[in-house]
C-alpha cells in the first residue's frame, strides 16, 4: 500500500491565459491575456520500500517523480507584432520538474523523518514586449525536512525545515541577473491534539 509506479501523459489547451508582462524599460509590470497556450507533457512517478532488498526494512522508503513539459504560447497577429520572443513557453511553466523523497518511519515509535528534494527548470516569470527581453527564474534547488511524532491516536508533533541548503533565487533578463535574493531557511513547529 505504500508503493506506486505510474506513468502518465497529459495535454492542456489554455484559452486567454494571463501572463505578467514588462511594459517599459523601467521594469513596469502589468497582467495581460494572450490568445492561448498549449502544454504537452509526461510524468513518471515511483515509490518503493527497502523491504525488497533488506529484510524488515519496510519502514525505509524512497520515491520520486519527474515531469517533462513542452509549452508554447499562442499569440494573435497583434501580439506577435509586439512580442520580443515570437516563440516561447507559457509564463510560469518550467520545462521540467523533479522531486525525490527519502522517508524513515521505524515501527512502533510513532516517529517519521522525511527529506525532500525539488528542482524545476528555467521558468519564464515576466514576458518582454517591444524588444525588452523576457525575464526567467533560474532553476531552484529546494531541500526540505519534515519530522513528525505521533505517540498515540490523539497527539501529533510536527517540525519542518524548508530550504535547508540555503539556495539563492535569481531572475535573469537578457543573460543578466536583474533580481537575486536568498529566501533563507524557514522552520515551523506545530502541535495537534484530537479526541
Amino acid at each position: 500500500s505504500s508503493e506506486v509506479l505510474a506513468v502518465s501523459a497529459f495535454g492542456k489547451l489554455f484559452e486567454a491565459p494571463i501572463e505578467q508582462t514588462i511594459v517599459s524599460s523601467g521594469g513596469d509590470l502589468t497582467f495581460r491575456n494572450i490568445d492561448g497556450a498549449l502544454n504537452f507533457g509526461a510524468e513518471i512517478e515511483a515509490r518503493i520500500h527497502f523491504g525488497h532488498f533488506i529484510d524488515g526494512a519496510d519502514w525505509l522508503t524512497i520515491g520520486g517523480n519527474f515531469t517533462l513539459v513542452y509549452s508554447r504560447a499562442q499569440l494573435s497577429p497583434q501580439q506577435l507584432g509586439q512580442a520580443t520572443s515570437r516563440e516561447r513557453p507559457l509564463a510560469g511553466q518550467p520545462p521540467y520538474i523533479a522531486n525525490v523523497s527519502l522517508g524513515v518511519a521505524p515501527p512502533d515509535t510513532g516517529l517519521s523523518f522525511y527529506i525532500y528534494y525539488n528542482v524545476f527548470g528555467p521558468r519564464l516569470e515576466e514576458v518582454g514586449l517591444l524588444g525588452i527581453p523576457d525575464a526567467y527564474l533560474d532553476p531552484f534547488n529546494s531541500l526540505d525536512v519534515v519530522v513528525s511524532w505521533e505517540p498515540d491516536d490523539h497527539v501529533r508533533l510536527r517540525i519542518t525545515a524548508e530550504n535547508i541548503a540555503y539556495q539563492r533565487r535569481e531572475v535573469r533578463q537578457g543573460g543578466v541577473v536583474v533580481q537575486g535574493y536568498n529566501p533563507g531557511t524557514e522552520f515551523a513547529v506545530s502541535f495537534g491534539y484530537s479526541y
